[in-house]
This record gives structure tokens, C-alpha cells and sequence, in this order.
């Protein structure tokens, strides 16, 4: 082989050795795990009600809906623990396993359950004390809404990494 070549060779095989293992989601120092124990039937007949207060409306926005839409909407967030939500700091011990979890990767097989999402249980990703990531999950549907980062995070939660995430938060 001729230098050209076997240096095209060893650019070729550093970016695919990069594409397995991507970008992280966020580089963070502080994250807050919001939880809510709550029953599906109590926020579908909340659903159903004509008049609700303006903080029924916020639950059922945050919990069943995309709220928030952008990264910049973050005015809901002190008005979660009033909502019902218990707050949790993650200890800076578990942001190594946070980060394996929250980062681009690839996976041969990709599953999605079609159920309606329930969004129980909020991350927020801070750095210097800014918000820098949003991350809402459902561990019953598998699914997840994330703002905050260029990182492709279609493939999130897959190979198992749900199970992990719920283990590492539900860690009392």
C-alpha cells in the first residue's frame, strides 16, 4: 500500500471508531430529576373537564404534551414541585453513568411501543448553574422529548439504556 493510501485508511477507520460512540447530549454539572407518581385515568379525566385551573392545564401540558417546545422555555420548571412533582438532585456520582446513557450512539435494532406517552419523570441539565438540557421520560412507552442539544438522540434509551436510566434515578 502506498502512504496515501494507508493514511486514508486511518482517517477512514478514526471516524467510523468516532461514529459509534458520538457526541454526548450535554457536557453538564448539575442535573434535577423531577418525578410524579401519578394515574393515567387522573390526567385523562382531567383531559375531559371543560374548566380547569390554569395549573391542571400546566400538569396535563408537561405531562401528556410537548411542553416545553423550545430549551428557552424553562418558566415551567419552578412551578413543578407545586404541580406535584417531587425534585431530586442526581449526585455528581452518577453523571459518569448519566453521560454513557445520554450521548449519540448507534443500534442494530430500534423499538418503539405505540402507547400514549406519560411523561412521569423530568431531567434538567445545568452547567454553571444555566440550563442547558431538558429531558422528559416515559419508561412505560420508551420514549423521551430532549432539548437542548444538536446530538441526534432518535436512537435514545435503545440497547437497554431505559432500564439503566430508571435504575440509576430510582437508586433510594
Amino acid at each position: 500500500m502506498t502512504k496515501p493510501l494507508i493514511k486514508s485508511v486511518i482517517i477512514i477507520l478514526i471516524f467510523s471508531s468516532c461514529q459509534q460512540n458520538g457526541d454526548y447530549y450535554f457536557h453538564f454539572d448539575e442535573v434535577n430529576h423531577y418525578s410524579i407518581k401519578i394515574d393515567e385515568n387522573e390526567l385523562f379525566d382531567l383531559e375531559e373537564k371543560k374548566n380547569i385551573s390554569k395549573n391542571q392545564q400546566l400538569k396535563l401540558d408537561i405531562i401528556l404534551n410537548n411542553k416545553p417546545k423550545k430549551i428557552t422555555d424553562t418558566t415551567f420548571i419552578p412551578r413543578l414541585t407545586v404541580l406535584g412533582f417531587k425534585k431530586n438532585k442526581v449526585p455528581s456520582t452518577k453523571h459518569v453513568e448519566l453521560n454513557k446513557i445520554f450521548r449519540e450512539k448507534h443500534h442494530d435494532e430500534v423499538y418503539a411501543l405505540a402507547c400514549v406517552h406519560v411523561y412521569r419523570d423530568i431531567l434538567i441539565f445545568k452547567k454553571s448553574d444555566s440550563i442547558i438540557g431538558i429531558a422528559k421520560i416515559c419508561f412505560d412507552c420508551l420514549n423521551s422529548q430532549i432539548l437542548g442539544t444538536s446530538a441526534n438522540t432518535i436512537e435514545f434509551g435503545q440497547s437497554g439504556d431505559y432500564g439503566k436510566l430508571y435504575k440509576l434515578l430510582n437508586y433510594n
